[in-house]
């Protein structure tokens, strides 16, 4: 059975293109899924830069209660130390924090949440990519 949400590849781009396609699906999926969706991390002429070490977005879904700082990653890219610093500070105050790489990452933190009946790699047979900085998880 599938979720409808579409796991798109970012195979053959590189760098910061692979970010940028990564969290344009992102964001996509969770404002179909009815989520607030506030990307922080643009640098625009004009726009408040924020603080080294600031998730990529945070979103919200009022109708749930739900909020999560989401930092986007190339695969297999780990989190700065300004970064694991935001993510423990926010773990700490009780807000979920998820770094994610791929989109069957972001769909099985979904599926975690409550969002989704099951994650796509979940169905196949697969394990779940494991994100163990998770509010609630070890």
């Amino acid at each position: 059975m599938s979720t409808g949400i579409r796991i798109g590849g970012v195979d053959g781009k590189s760098g910061a293109a692979i970010v940028t396609a990564l969290k344009g699906e992102i964001v996509a999926t969770l404002r179909h899924l009815g989520f607030l969706v506030y990307v922080c991390s643009e640098r625009r002429k004009g726009y408040t830069k924020f603080p080294v070490g600031w998730p990529d977005c945070v979103a919200r879904h009022n109708g749930k209660r739900f909020s999560v700082w989401i930092e986007v990653k190339r695969p297999g890219e780990k989190l700065t130390y300004e970064q694991e610093m935001f993510r423990d500070a926010a773990i700490f105050a009780g807000e979920n924090h998820w770094t994610v790489d791929a989109m069957a990452g972001l769909e099985a933190q979904l599926a975690r949440a409550g969002f989704v009946r099951v994650a796509v790699s979940e169905e196949l047979g697969a394990p779940p990519p494991q994100h163990p900085h998770t509010k609630g998880e070890s």
